[in-house]
């Protein structure tokens, strides 16, 4: 099997590998765990932030009037306090667990992770500039690209994805 590599020098395939290679050094650097448990803070950081207000509103609202500045400031608050507790609980977890103990296998695994979280940042972006921007710049950018299948097998697996999924109630099919 022969590979030319000028064909992964367009800026497509740059910017891919750009961000992988990236992922992949932050996966090797933390390992599984600490990669692990940094991305389920991030996501009970946006569960919080989003269920927060319904919370802390009633609370702003008296002193505050101008809702964009009480939704900044619960916002703002929100996001710190929830950081540094769960930036806390992870380095009690990870204290405990000692991953250092199984070097390779975290290592192995955690670049594993860096590929995969690499690809899905990739996704996202592309999803949300073909979203938000004009829809053709994406398609010519792409067309070029050696990465494009794979891409757009994420692009379009978010296209599918339910905009209000806590709003289902069954699931069958």
């Amino acid at each position: 099997m022969e590979i030319d590599f000028y064909q992964f020098l367009n800026p497509y395939d740059v910017f891919f590998m750009s961000v992988c290679m990236l992922s992949i050094f932050f996966g090797i650097k933390n390992g599984i765990l600490k990669s692990f448990l940094n991305l389920s803070k991030w996501v009970v950081i946006y569960f919080i932030i989003k269920n927060c207000f319904s919370f802390m509103r009633p609370l702003v609202d008296p002193y505050i009037t101008n809702t964009t500045v009480s939704d900044i400031i619960i916002f703002l608050i929100t996001i710190i306090i929830s950081y540094l507790f769960l930036s806390f609980v992870n380095r009690l977890i990870i204290g405990v667990v000692q991953p250092k103990n199984s070097f390779l296998i975290d290592l192995g695994l955690g670049s594993v992770f860096g590929i995969l979280r690499g690809y899905i940042i990739f996704v996202l972006i592309i999803f949300f500039v073909e979203n938000n921007f004009s829809e053709q710049i994406i398609p010519e950018f792409m067309s070029n690209g050696s990465f494009q299948d794979i891409v757009t097998f994420g692009i379009e697996f978010m296209d599918h994805i339910p905009r209000n999924i806590e709003n289902l109630d069954n699931l069958d099919i």
